[in-house]
């Protein structure tokens, strides 16, 4: 089931996903930089930082634990239909395979858009607390770059998705070998 090249698309959408989740989790998130009686001052923001017990990052809250919800909707769609994915390439597996690729490409668009958008909400709420004078700026961590990477990865795990199932339905309707006879 794993070593067949129709499973691969979903093993690199559910890795891809998982690990943009683990990175979230538990690596730094972004740093904050300002000025205060002349010294220059950090402080790193966390996963822990955007729960209710957070100091003050309340407002991007549900954006960016609905963007890691929807990773881990991802990783349980892929999953579900790698193990009910067959060898046949039936009309009706190549359409449930079809729309769980479509799914898993929408849901990864939307959880890199909501993840994208909490670290701006982060950025606008840290221009209301601290004042102009303390030339406060906002850095993606390293978390932030992987996790923004891999969910590039689970994006592209459901394009292959896409584009194998299409191949398989060309082939299935013979368009696919007659044109790779014509061309030999």
């Amino acid at each position: 089931m794993l070593t067949r090249p129709e499973s691969r698309s979903y093993l690199i959408a559910s890795l891809g996903a998982l690990i943009a989740a683990f990175t979230f989790l538990f690596l730094p998130f972004g740093a904050i930089s300002y000025q205060m009686a002349g010294s220059q001052r950090s402080i790193t923001i966390t996963a822990g930082d955007f729960t209710s017990n957070g100091a003050w990052f309340t407002l991007p809250l549900g954006v960016v634990w609905l963007s890691v919800l929807l990773l881990l909707a991802i990783i349980g769609i892929a999953l579900y239909t790698l193990t009910q994915n067959t060898k046949s390439n039936t009309s009706e597996e190549i359409y449930h395979s079809r729309w769980a690729g479509e799914i898993i490409t929408t849901l990864g668009i939307a959880s890199l858009v909501l993840y994208l958008w909490s670290y701006f909400l982060v950025i606008l709420r840290i221009q209301g607390v601290y004042p102009a004078q303390m030339q406060a700026t906002v850095s993606l961590g390293i978390g932030s770059l992987l996790t923004i990477f891999f969910m590039l990865v689970t994006i592209a795990g459901g394009v292959l998705t896409l584009t194998n199932k299409r191949k398989a339905r060309k082939q299935g309707m013979g368009q696919l070998t007659t044109k790779n006879s014509a061309q030999a």
